[in-house]
């Protein structure tokens, strides 16, 4: 698949950004959370090539809605990081707090007196009541739900401007995460489907989740770059290049 060339060129600038991201870690706490999303951002780009290298497109899938996911949320950071940074990093840490707390009760606090120095119910409690009292009810809901955005996906998608490709490629892929989407299923399992209208099916729609793959990816790495002044730009256009000749041969294929 000529797609995994370019998404390996970008996973390789990720994890040389990562080298380098890591080692600033301690500047601030922005930097750790910008960390984490560049992370991540490298772990699942890795876990999408492995995936097509070793033929399971259909399970690939789910991996590139969780990187479109990351893009947006990321956005959603550098964002709100452009307007306070203080404001935007408590944000991210009140929500986990939010969050886990939150799972912690929905299991009754189980569990938690097998862990040496693990917060009783009680002190998750009063942490949850401790932020909860810094917003309205309604904003503290919001990051319950939502996370530091306080807004869905899909709000975060048209934030970000993205609004296409979480049609096209979330919506679709949500049914991936949830074993529904049984179209993809009989197709992939039925040979008697196995004709050339099928795989210019497949080709089409892999091609498509590698560039959401590819724009998600890019994306961070891009502003990671600028962020930290890592001066990868060179690459970056490099991989840009690479990606528009490699669309200008599927169009000519076509």
């Amino acid at each position: 698949m000529e797609y995994l060339t370019i998404l390996r060129r970008l996973a390789r600038l990720l994890q040389d950004q990562c080298d380098k991201v890591a080692e600033r870690q301690n500047e601030h706490v922005s930097a750790r959370i910008i960390f984490a999303f560049l992370a991540k951002t490298r772990n699942t780009l890795r876990a999408i090539i492995l995936l097509y290298q070793n033929n399971l497109e259909h399970e690939a899938q789910s991996q590139i809605r969780v990187i479109f996911e990351l893009r947006v949320t990321f956005d959603a950071f550098i964002s709100l990081l452009q307007k306070d940074i203080r404001s935007a990093c408590n944000r991210v840490l009140d929500a986990i707090t939010l969050q886990k707390v939150k799972q912690a009760r929905a299991s009754d606090f189980l569990g938690l007196d097998l862990i040496p120095g693990a917060p009783t119910a009680e002190t998750l409690e009063k942490n949850e009541a401790e932020i909860k009292a810094k917003y309205s009810d309604k904003e503290a809901r919001a990051l319950q739900i939502n996370g530091f955005s306080g807004v869905s996906v899909e709000q975060r998608a048209i934030d970000a401007g993205l609004m296409q490709q979480y049609n096209i490629i979330y919506r679709n892929f949500s049914r991936n995460v949830h074993s529904a989407d049984f179209m993809e299923l009989f197709l992939a399992n039925d040979i008697s489907l196995r004709k050339e209208w099928y795989k210019s099916y497949i080709d089409i729609r892999n091609n498509a989740a590698c560039d959401v793959a590819y724009e998600s990816a890019l994306g961070i790495a891009t502003s990671v770059d600028t962020i930290f002044r890592l001066k990868m730009g060179r690459r970056i256009r490099a991989i840009i290049r690479a990606h528009e000749m490699l669309n200008r041969s599927i169009e000519n294929q076509a």
